[in-house]
């Protein structure tokens, strides 16, 4: 796109891409392992994990996927889970029509936000340490 930002079926992407020797690519610094596969119906798979809407790269290395802010790296694992700035998450994360996700069933609503110690505030919240589910 003429603002260097790019769409992959329907979806508007924004930042560099750079595919990695390993199979897994950059974008706009995040680093990503696994194989994308975008979806019929306008989502994507990531390494296993099913994603709805929308991913943007924000300008201080951050991204918002369907309305949701994320800081920090992610980074698909083997068994299929993933790591956000640290904290392991296992099982699917699929983001609903009205903002909010869910993660391995449980059903959340709001922002999550990872802090620079690499705790997360979600919904305002402040959690300390490694979640999993």
């Amino acid at each position: 796109m003429p603002d260097d930002g790019f769409a992959l079926s329907g979806l508007r992407y924004y930042g560099m891409v750079r595919v990695m020797p390993d199979g897994g690519f950059a974008l706009s610094g995040l680093r990503y392992y696994g194989v994308v596969r975008v979806m019929p119906d306008g989502g994507f798979a990531l390494s296993g994990l099913r994603y709805y809407g929308v991913v943007r790269v924000m300008p201080d290395d951050g991204f918002a996927l369907s309305g949701l802010r994320y800081y920090g790296v992610v980074r698909v694992m083997p068994d299929g889970g993933f790591a956000l700035s640290g904290l392991r998450y296992y099982g699917v994360v699929r983001v609903m029509p009205d903002g909010g996700f869910a993660l391995s069933g449980l059903r959340y609503c709001g922002v999550v936000r990872v802090m620079p110690d690499g705790d997360f505030a979600l919904s305002g919240l402040r959690y300390y340490g490694v979640v999993r589910l």
